[in-house]
Parts: C-alpha cells; structure tokens; sequence
C-alpha cells in the first residue's frame, strides 16, 4: 500500500476536510485527526471506527490538532486545539482508549522515548514575549498539571529580543541510535 493509497482510503470515511495521518511502525495501524460536519475526531482507518470526537476548533485554525504517537510502540497523544487559547492532552497507552488530561495552551505534544513510555513534552504554538513555551512531564498519562515542567528556562534571549511574540510551527524529536 503506497502512501496515496492511505490518503485516498482516509478520504472515503465521509469527511469534509482532509486531515493529518498517523501510521504506527508496529501494527501497522494508521489513525487519521479530520472534520466531519464541523467536528474534529480521530478515526482509526485500520478498525474503521472513530475513537475520540467532538473535540477541539476546526482543522482550518492557527493550531492545528496533531496526533503524534511512539515509533516504536502503541502509545498515542494530541492535543485538543480549541482555537480559542486552549490546549488539552488526550493520551493512549494502547493505541486506541483515549484520555483527556491536563489542559495548557494550544500546541503539539509528543513522546520522549521511541517505545513510547510516560515521559512527554509539550510545546506551545504561539505565545507572547517571555511567557512559559515548553514544558516536559514523566507521566504524559497523567491528570495532573503540577506533573508538567515548565522548561522554558532563557529561551527568550535566544529566539527574540525585540519583544515580539513567538510563533512556533511544529515539534520534532530525535532519538540517538
């Protein structure tokens, strides 16, 4: 199956917006964030069945909703992007029961370990001059928001000094071989 293939098929679940693809390296699920009739909801493409719903803004806003998973293992998280400042965490340990968790600011959230594991971070789209922008947690699963670290340390001297704002585009981690 080419990735067109996936695409294509991700379009005939009667969707109005094309959405973002997650494929899973073990398992070979792949999950799909779309809007359907004004709703954001997580479908996956594997089992045919929609696994979260009703959650966030539209696809179409300044902070998009992500799913981003563990390479190499089952874990799942996104977060919930409601376009109005508002951010939550909604996590699988499983690949396919998902949990509301704490709420921060609209961003892009992801594991630190390949395997998955608890440990997770969090980094905000956009957010103005010397406000907190990234924050670390051990148990991404958790409910509590004292369980995330602000580690936006001195930051600020680094990407701006002119008192602008701070617009981020998207979270990569990398993983030493």
């Amino acid at each position: 199956m080419t990735n067109s293939d996936i695409a294509t098929y991700a379009d005939d679940q009667a969707a109005t917006q094309p959405g973002q693809l997650w494929k899973n390296l073990i398992g070979g699920h792949r999950y799909v964030i779309r809007q359907k009739s004004g709703v954001l909801y997580l479908r996956d493409i594997n089992a045919a069945s929609d696994l979260v719903s009703g959650f966030g803004g539209s696809l179409g806003n300044t902070a998009p909703t992500v799913i981003r998973g563990a390479l190499r293992g089952a874990h799942l998280c996104f977060v919930s992007n409601d376009g109005l400042g508002n951010g939550q965490i909604y996590v699988a340990l499983d690949g396919v029961t998902f949990n509301a968790r704490v709420t921060f600011k609209p961003g892009v959230a992801d594991f630190l370990q390949r395997a998955g594991g608890l440990r997770g971070c969090w980094l905000v789209y956009n957010t103005t001059n010397s406000n907190e922008i990234f924050r670390t947690t051990q148990n991404i699963d958790s409910a509590i928001a004292g369980d995330w670290t602000n580690k936006t340390g001195n930051y600020w001297t680094d990407i701006q000094t002119d008192g602008q704002a701070f617009n981020a585009r998207d979270l990569s981690v990398v993983h030493k071989a």
